[in-house]
C-alpha cells in the first residue's frame, strides 16, 4: 500500500515522515509509561529494566513476526494512537486492578504482569508499523532497512528531548497521550485508501489534539482518585522527581509520591522518632541539618531544642513545599515564623558540597535505599562528605526499619551493610534499638547517649517531655538485653555500600522480597515466557551468520550498558524521573548519528567494518564506566550513552547490508531489526536482575566487555574469508 494518488519524490517523503513520527511518539510513550509505572507502582529501579525488557520484546515481536494477510499502514498506526492512550491509563489503573491500598508495595508478580501488559498495547503496534514501512516504503519509496532505522532513532531524539524539556510538567500525562495519538492518526490520514476515511481521519487527529489538550488534565485527575477509594483527593502535582498525591481521610493528612507513602499529618510518634535520639547524641547542638521528613512534625520538634541557633532543613523536591503551603498550613506558618529555621529545595549531597559550615549534628529522616536515588545517602561516600560537615564532637544519625524485639536475618542484612559504610567514614558507630533503628556515626570527640538515663537526662536538662520517647516509654525501649541484641545482629563480615557498587538496595530488594514473597521465581519465569516468544524471532539467528548474531550481541552490551550508566546517573545525580527522557534522548541521537554514518560508508569492506565495530563494543563498556567515575558530571553521562547508541547505529547498517546480501533478507523485512531488540530485551533483563545489582557497576562493564570476545571473533574469522 502507498500513498494514493502521490509522486515517487512525495511518496518517499510521505514514507520518512512517517517512521520519523512513529519514532517521536514512541520515545514519548516509553518515558510516559515508564513515568506512569513508578507512580503507580512505586517501582525501584531495577524494575525499569523490566518494564524496558518488555517494551522491547514486543517491539520485536511485532517487527520479526510474519502475520497474515495484506499490511494495512493505517490500521496499525491507528492501533498505535489507541495503544498510547489505553497504555499510560491501563499503567494508571493498573493499581486499582491488583486491589492494593495506598502506599502498599506490589509484589514482584503484579509489578511484571502490569509491565508486560501495558507496553503490550503500544509497542506491538509499534514494531509491525516498521516492518511494514521497511517492506513498502522500501519497495515504493526509497525508505530502506537501514534509512527508516536512522529516521526512527531520529524521531525519537527529537520526541525525547520535546517532552522533556517542554512537555513534562505543563502537561497531565494523559494530556500528552492524546496529543500523541493525534500525530499518528494524522500520519494514519496519509495512507488512507479514499478519500472519505483520509478526511475522517485527520478530523479525528484534530479531535484527539483537541481532547488531549483541553480535557486530558481533568481526565487524569479523576483516573489518579479511583487509585485511592476510601480517600479524598485533595490535589495531583507532577513535579520532575515524581509524582505527588495529597490524600485526606478522617482528618489525616497523607502525601505519597511515586505511589509509595511519603508522609503522614499528623503522626506525633513518627515526628518525636524522627529527631529527639539523634540531637541527643551532642551534649549542646548549635546548628544542625536535617535531610528530609520535616513536614509531618520534624522540624517543629527539633526547633524545641533550646541551644539551637540554625537549623537547615532540605527537600529535594520543591513540590512538596508547594503541597506543605496549601495542606499544611499551620505547620508551614510555624515553620517560616522561627528565624532560625532555613528551608531549603535542593538535593542534599549537592547542599553538603556547597556548604562551608560544619554542624553539631546532621539527621537523615528518608526511607529505606530501596532506590537507587535513596541510596545516595547511604553510602561510604555520603557518609564521607557528611562527616566533613560535622563538628569534633558531631553525630550523624541514619534512621532505618528494624524490629523492636527481632529482626530477621534479610533486614539485619542491609543495617550491617549501612553500620560497615559508616564505619569506613566515622572511627565509632553506634546504634540503639526500636521499631525504627537508629545508626550513629560520631566523630572523635563526640559523646553519645546510648543508655535510657543517658537520653532521659540530656532531654530533661533541655525541659523537653515527650509523649512517645519519654520517662514511661523510652526505658522499655532502649533496655540492655535489646541493645545486646540489636549488636549481635550488627556484627560480622558485611559489604560496604558504594555510589557504584549499590549492594544496600540490592538488600533492601531482598528483604521486601522476604515480606512479599521470593521474587526469584517470578523474575525466571518472566524470562522465561519473553525467551520462548523471542525464540520464534531468533531461531534462525546464528543459521545467518555473523551479522545478526553481532546485531543481537551489541543490541545486548548495549542496553546493559545504557541500564548500567542510567543506574550510574542515578546513583551519582538522583534525578533519574526528570532527565530520563533526556538521557534516552542522547541515546537515540547517537544512534541516528551512527546510522547516518553507516549509510554514508562504502559497503566494500563491511566485513572488516563490522568486525572492528564489535572491537569498539568490547571498548566501550569499561571506558564509558571509567569516564563517569572520574568526571561524574550530567554531560559525562549523556556523551558516554550518545557514544553506545552511536556504535549501535552505525554497526546497524554495516549488518544490513551484509544480510542482504546473502539474498533472503527480503523474506522477512524486521528481522534483523527484531534480532537486535531481542538482544536489547535480554540485555535489559539481565542487567536489572541480576548483573548490576548483583555485581555492581565496575564487574557489569568488564562482563560487557567478555560478552562481545565471542562475537568479535567470529566477525574477524567471516572477515578472512
Amino acid at each position: 500500500m502507498s500513498p494514493p494518488g502521490s509522486s515517487p519524490c512525495e511518496r518517499s517523503f510521505r514514507w520518512s515522515a512517517t517512521i520519523f513520527v512513529a519514532g517521536f511518539v514512541a520515545l514519548a510513550a516509553q518515558v510516559l509509561l515508564l513515568r506512569e509505572l513508578i507512580f503507580a507502582l512505586g517501582c525501584n529501579e531495577p524494575f525499569i529494566g523490566i518494564m524496558l525488557a518488555a517494551w522491547l520484546a514486543w517491539t520485536a515481536l511485532g517487527s520479526g513476526l510474519s502475520l497474515g494477510g495484506g499490511p494495512r499502514l493505517a490500521r496499525w498506526l491507528l492501533l498505535m494512537a489507541a495503544g498510547f492512550v489505553a497504555s499510560v491509563t491501563a499503567a494508571r489503573l493498573c493499581r486499582l486492578a491488583f486491589g492494593l491500598t495506598p502506599g502498599e508495595v506490589p509484589v514482584p508478580a503484579q509489578i511484571t504482569l502490569a509491565a508486560v501488559v501495558a507496553t503490550a498495547l503500544f509497542a506491538f503496534p509499534s514494531g509491525r508499523v516498521f516492518a511494514i514501512v521497511v517492506r513498502l516504503g522500501g519497495a515504493a519509496g526509497g525508505v530502506s532497512l537501514s534509512r527508516a532505522y536512522m529516521l526512527e532513532a531520529a524521531g525519537a531524539c527529537a520526541g525525547g528531548l520535546l517532552t522533556s524539556l517542554v512537555l513534562l510538567g505543563r502537561f497531565a500525562p494523559l494530556a500528552m497521550a492524546g496529543m500523541g495519538a493525534a500525530l499518528l492518526a494524522g500520519a494514519a490520514a496519509a495512507f488512507a485508501e479514499r478519500r472519505g476515511l483520509r478526511a475522517a481521519l485527520a478530523a479525528l487527529a484534530v479531535i484527539a489534539a483537541g481532547a488531549g489538550w483541553m480535557e486530558g488534565a481533568a481526565f487524569d485527575q479523576y483516573l489518579t482518585g479511583r487509585l485511592y477509594p476510601g480517600f479524598t483527593m485533595r490535589e495531583v502535582r507532577h513535579s520532575p522527581y515524581g509524582s505527588l498525591a495529597a490524600l485526606e481521610r478522617e482528618g489525616s493528612l497523607s502525601i505519597l509520591e511515586s505511589g509509595s507513602l511519603l508522609l503522614l499529618y499528623p503522626d506525633p510518634q513518627s515526628a518525636e522518632e524522627s529527631v529527639h535520639l539523634a540531637l541527643s547524641q551532642h551534649p549542646a547542638p548549635s546548628r544542625v541539618l536535617l535531610l528530609g521528613g520535616g513536614l509531618q512534625g520534624g522540624v517543629l520538634e527539633a526547633a524545641r531544642h533550646p541551644t539551637i541557633s540554625s537549623l537547615d532543613y532540605v527537600e529535594l523536591d520543591s513540590t512538596v513545599f508547594e503541597l506543605a503551603r496549601s495542606h499544611f498550613a499551620s505547620v508551614w506558618q510555624r515553620m517560616l515564623s522561627d528565624s532560625r529555621i532555613r528551608v531549603h529545595a535542593a538535593d542534599g549531597r549537592a547542599f553538603l558540597r556547597a556548604m562551608r559550615d560544619s554542624y553539631d549534628v546532621i539527621v537523615l529522616n528518608l526511607p529505606a535505599p530501596a532506590t537507587l536515588m535513596l541510596n545516595r545517602f547511604y553510602t561510604a561516600e555520603f557518609f564521607h562528605q557528611a562527616r566533613a560537615r560535622l563538628t569534633p564532637a558531631g553525630a550523624l544519625s541514619v534512621r532505618l526499619p528494624g524490629g523492636e524485639n527481632f529482626i530477621g536475618e534479610a533486614r539485619a542484612a542491609v543495617l550491617r551493610s549501612v553500620a560497615a559504610s559508616l564505619g569506613d567514614a566515622f572511627p565509632r558507630v553506634a546504634a540503639l534499638p526500636g521499631d525504627s533503628v537508629h545508626l550513629l556515626g560520631l566523630r572523635e570527640a563526640a559523646e553519645p547517649a546510648l543508655s535510657a538515663p543517658a537520653l532521659l537526662a540530656r532531654l530533661s536538662a533541655r525541659r523537653i517531655e515527650l509523649q512517645y520517647l519519654g520517662e514511661h516509654m523510652l526505658p522499655f525501649r532502649v533496655t540492655p538485653e535489646r541493645m545486646r541484641a540489636l549488636e549481635s545482629r550488627l556484627e560480622g563480615h558485611a559489604p560496604v555500600n558504594r555510589d557504584f557498587r549499590p549492594v544496600a538496595t540490592h538488600l533492601e530488594a531482598l528483604a521486601w522480597g522476604a515480606r512479599a514473597g521470593s521474587f526469584g521465581p517470578w523474575m525466571a519465569g518472566a524470562a522465561l515466557a519473553m525467551g520462548a516468544l523471542l525464540a520464534a524471532v531468533l531461531g534462525g539467528v546464528f543459521r545467518r551468520g555473523a551479522p545478526v548474531v553481532c546485531a543481537g550481541a551489541t543490541g545486548l552490551s548495549v542496553m546493559v550498558l545504557q541500564v548500567l550508566l542510567v543506574a550510574a546517573f542515578q546513583s551519582v545525580r538522583g534525578s533519574l524521573y526528570r532527565d530520563i527522557a533526556v538521557l534516552m534522548a542522547a541515546f537515540m541521537a547517537g544512534m541516528a548519528a551512527g546510522a547516518a554514518l553507516g549509510l554514508r560508508a562504502p559497503g566494500r569492506r563491511d566485513r572488516k567494518r563490522l568486525a572492528w565495530l564489535q572491537a569498539a563494543v568490547l571498548v566501550v563498556g569499561p571506558a564509558a564506566f571509567a569516564a563517569v567515575t572520574v568526571l561524574r558530571q550530567p554531560w559525562v553521562f549523556g556523551l558516554a550513552i550518545a557514544l553506545c547508541g552511536l556504535l549501535a547505529g552505525f554497526q546497524f547498517p554495516v549488518a544490513a547490508r551484509l544480510d542482504a546480501a546473502r539474498g533472503d533478507a527480503d523474506a522477512r523485512p524486521g528481522a534483523l531489526y527484531a534480532a537486535d531488540l531481542a538482544g536489547a530485551c535480554g540485555g535489559a533483563l539481565l542487567a536489572a536482575s541480576a548483573i548490576v545489582p548483583v555485581c555492581g557497576f565496575l564487574w557489569t562493564a568488564v562482563l560487557v566487555a567478555a560478552l562481545n570476545v565471542a562475537p568479535a571473533w567470529w566477525a574477524f574469522v567471516s572477515a578472512k574469508r
